[in-house]
């Protein structure tokens, strides 16, 4: 219902890409448009690694491969695919200017979460197993990271905006 020409940019992970989920999305609503699809993983890369230190600069030679990408394609939707992007929604919007709207799916993703949790068996005791001494409930926690500076590097994101750090989860714990 957003994009005007039916031409709408995804701009996502990898994994988000290649997944049977997104191709239904697709089908479900936006069956009567053109979806071009973007893994960026440099892009995810900058976000974790590089944003909260990067000039605007930085930030703009970042997002630029994926806006032009988009642009050759004549999108005049992005939607961000990945909670990643939403940090830098404003730049994506800025780059691709007044013609593109730039729509945020947080709402979508918290709300297949909460199906997907709410289709999972109870926790059991065996499971809560590690759990017992984890922080409070706004705490930053990890999936996993490539490099022992990644950990180094999400302590002080957690250090600079005051969030309990978590730790990284593990199979079978959290």
């Amino acid at each position: 219902k957003v994009s005007r020409n039916r031409k709408i940019g995804l701009l996502a992970t990898t994994a988000t890409v290649k997944n049977p989920y997104n191709a239904k999305l697709i089908e479900d609503f936006a069956s009567d448009c053109q979806v071009f699809n973007r893994a960026d993983p440099d892009l995810i890369s900058f976000i974790e690694h590089d944003l909260f230190n990067a000039t605007p600069e930085m930030r703009k030679k970042a997002v630029l491969p994926a806006v032009d990408f988009f642009r050759k394609n004549g999108c005049d939707t992005i939607i961000l695919g990945c909670t990643h992007f939403t940090h830098i929604a404003e730049d994506i919007a800025r780059e691709a200017g007044p013609g593109v709207s730039v729509v945020d799916s947080r709402d979508g993703v918290a709300n297949h979460a909460i199906d997907v949790e709410s289709s999972l068996p109870e926790i059991n005791d065996e499971r809560k197993e590690g759990c017992e001494n984890l922080p409070e409930d706004e705490a930053f926690f990890c999936t996993g990271y490539k490099s022992k500076d990644d950990i180094s590097e999400y302590e002080t994101l957690c250090r600079r905006f005051n969030i309990p750090w978590g730790g990284i989860i593990t199979e079978g714990r959290g």
